[in-house]
């Protein structure tokens, strides 16, 4: 995974602040992803294997979804992985990131 301190290009793509819910003392983080039509894989670190977030909601008309998924320990880096792909130009990116999150 991703060990810098750099903002990764899926950062763009993931509105702010995510929401966390606690509940039956597990940690529960929801994320807004924009243009949702062009990442095509979003996973994220569950007991050491990439997990695909679960899905909430779809909103086709705003082309965004919003996923959910646990997170252990809110004050340490997540790894995640994302797939963006633009059909247009012919890209596709496949990055290993980390989630931070800051307490607002």
């Amino acid at each position: 995974m991703d060990q810098t301190n750099e903002t990764s290009r899926l950062d763009s793509y993931l509105t702010k602040p995510a929401q966390v819910t606690v509940a039956n003392g597990k940690n529960v983080v929801r994320l807004t992803v924009k243009s949702s039509n062009l990442i095509t894989a979003f996973k994220v670190e569950q007991n050491g294997v990439l997990q695909d977030a679960t899905v909430v909601s779809t909103n086709t008309a705003n082309n965004t979804r919003v996923v959910e998924f646990e997170v252990a320990d809110l004050n340490a880096k997540v790894n995640a992985y994302a797939e963006i792909t633009i059909p247009v130009i012919g890209y596709t990116g496949k990055y290993d990131v980390q989630l931070q999150f800051d307490e607002i």
